[in-house]
């Protein structure tokens, strides 16, 4: 049941992934969640753990750090924090054009922590492990039937 769920999930993602461009794509963190921000003495953020640094899409790293804030916080807190951050990001640089499918980079990060928490033999991930899994794979069903993914942002506004 899964095996066909991720087949119908991976198949409308890669039919809905936009074509690589330079304005998308780049050096990028590629595990920019919210573990992995900290706060510095002076009170600045710094950014930590470039072990998984490479090329990507923009919009992963943009995901990544909007889905692990989404999971610790009820939906109103998540459009707060969302809307500011991408304040924050615009103030810097504007949003890459493949923002426009978001949700298949919020499924994408989803699916690289479901590699790693089946792949993992990790007595910590085995313990949270398996509960995230079923989570995700909730997830997807609702994607697979509705085209939106948790997280999905309404970036007309």
């Amino acid at each position: 049941m899964e095996l066909d769920l991720l087949d119908r999930v991976s198949a409308r993602v890669r039919d809905r992934m936009p074509d690589r461009i330079p304005a998308d794509w780049g050096l990028s963190h590629a595990d920019l969640h919210r573990g992995n921000l900290v706060r510095t003495p002076g009170g600045d953020t710094a950014v930590i753990d470039f072990d998984d640094c490479g090329w990507g899409y923009y919009a992963l790293d943009i995901a990544t750090v909007l889905s692990s804030v989404l999971r610790v916080c009820d939906a109103p807190s998540y459009g707060r924090f969302a809307a500011g951050y991408l304040r924050g990001y615009r103030a810097v640089r504007e949003l890459p054009p493949a923002m426009a499918r978001f949700d298949e980079f919020l499924v994408m990060r989803d699916v690289i922590i479901l590699n790693f928490v089946l792949s993992s033999a990790n007595e910590a991930v085995l313990s949270w492990g398996p509960g995230r899994a079923k989570g995700i794979f909730d997830l997807m069903r609702t994607y697979a039937e509705t085209g939106e993914y948790a997280g999905h942002l309404d970036l007309a506004c």
